[in-house]
């Protein structure tokens, strides 16, 4: 599987599917799913041929089986960096999902203050402006206050993307927290960008 430009003149990806040797195997179908990625289907003969765990079937059977794939491309997201440590603690932000409409998506915060609360700053635009002693980087369309942190400083927060939104669009997302040792009172993790397929 390989993956070109829109000019067709530089590879973005490629890939091969199977475990060393030959596999006598081919791909028949080939479909895009609009979300940076694709389904191949194929057949295969070789006892060797790859199958996830707990797939509906992981051997061989004989006389060709039939397998379906889907391969995602392109990572979405990009780490902007910009977090404001504490001596202590280095708050990062780690984002998931393919940012298609109603796939599950994560940010998941590591080192935060223990046993504090966040603020989860949403903006369709970047806005990288001094702010308590860092650098506040989306404009704060949206501002969720309050999100309780456990007793390592972290937090998992999962929604689903949502629906209508246009593609090539940036969503950055940060995480401020109070934090009497950061500068001026607040610590922040890295911010994140993801753009819309």
């Amino acid at each position: 599987i390989t993956v070109l430009d829109a000019t067709g003149s530089s590879v973005l990806y490629a890939s091969l599917l199977g475990k060393g040797g030959a596999l006598a195997t081919g791909a028949t179908a080939l479909a895009l799913d609009g979300c940076n990625g694709a389904y191949v289907a194929g057949t295969t003969y070789s006892t060797a041929f790859p199958a996830t765990p707990g797939a509906f079937d992981e051997t061989y059977n004989g006389g060709g089986d039939a397998w379906l794939l889907r391969i995602t491309t392109l990572n979405p997201w990009t780490d902007l960096g910009h977090s404001l440590d504490t001596p202590a603690r280095s708050p990062r932000v780690a984002p998931s999902g393919p940012l298609c409409a109603g796939d599950p998506t994560a940010l998941v915060l590591t080192d935060g203050r223990p046993g504090g609360s966040a603020y989860l700053v949403i903006g369709a635009t970047e806005l990288a402006a001094p702010f308590k002693g860092g650098t506040l980087m989306p404009a704060p369309d949206i501002v969720v206050p309050g999100i309780p942190l456990d007793g390592s400083g972290g937090v998992t927060l999962t929604f689903s993307w949502p629906a209508g939104l246009p593609a090539a669009l940036d969503v950055f997302f940060q995480v401020w927290m109070p934090d009497a040792t950061g500068p001026l009172g607040f610590s922040a993790s890295n911010a994140v960008v993801g753009r819309t397929p």
